[in-house]
């Protein structure tokens, strides 16, 4: 038990000033808006090659 005890924890969000609290929460916007903007490239591109397909079927 007291392996568990001495093991450290990382701080929660009652242990951090509300400024590194708000840094917290930004820095996980920022990456999930990073994951958002990704998706939207992979999206079109997608798109940009189905409409190359498309282009190519119809003059073929």
């Amino acid at each position: 038990m007291s392996r568990f005890l001495s093991t450290p924890r990382p701080p929660a969000d009652t242990d951090l000033h509300p400024i590194q609290i708000a840094d917290r929460r930004t820095a996980e916007i920022r990456r999930q808006a990073g994951w958002v903007l990704v998706g939207v490239g992979v999206a079109m591109i997608a798109a940009n090659l189905v409409g190359l397909l498309v282009t190519l079927a119809v003059r073929l």
